[in-house]
């Protein structure tokens, strides 16, 4: 993996760590941030930040391309994700800011950097795959290809592809 895919990742997830912890505050407190949270936020933020990064890291989570990003990355993702909500609360309990930091802030977050880490690969996903379908089509570079007894799993060959197949399976169900 590219040192600069790498750093591009990293980025990524440590802005949607941000965004989704500032949202979450947000969303505790029904839009009106009390002023006293503010600090606690600037004070634990670098160290929600670490420990997400350092549990994508252990999970190798920037090392893959996002193109081909599917369920079981999600999953991964979903481990990465609440192991690191579990060590910032272990955290949490050592530095003993105050005002504390409410659980419902660090479970909203788990949930907000889940789905936007997400989106993120899956929107990279569905922008790669169409501009490489429309690339194909304009430039009519599809491949012909005869798919001979592969079932569903040959006419699933080709849904993140631009191939032109012709199926051939004895299997009339």
């Amino acid at each position: 993996v590219s040192r600069h895919r790498r750093l591009v990742s990293y980025g990524l997830y440590a802005g949607a760590t941000t965004t989704a912890y500032a949202l979450a505050f947000l969303l505790r407190f029904e839009l009106r941030w009390p002023t006293a949270y503010v600090q606690t936020f600037f004070f634990t933020l670098p160290f929600l930040v670490a420990v997400r990064l350092v549990g994508h890291a252990t999970c190798k989570l920037a090392t893959a391309r996002w193109r081909y990003v599917g369920v079981s990355d999600l999953f991964q993702l979903l481990w990465s994700s609440t192991v690191g909500t579990l060590m910032f609360w272990v955290v949490l309990l050592v530095l003993r800011p105050t005002p504390a930091v409410p659980r419902s802030v660090i479970l909203i977050e788990l949930v907000l950097t889940t789905y936007l880490i997400g989106g993120i690969w899956f929107a990279y996903r569905l922008i790669f795959q169409t501009a490489r379908r429309w690339a194909q089509a304009s430039g009519g570079t599809a491949k012909k290809v005869i798919i001979i007894g592969a079932g569903e799993a040959g006419s699933r060959l080709d849904e993140g592809n631009a191939l032109r197949c012709v199926y051939l399976d004895g299997d009339l169900h």
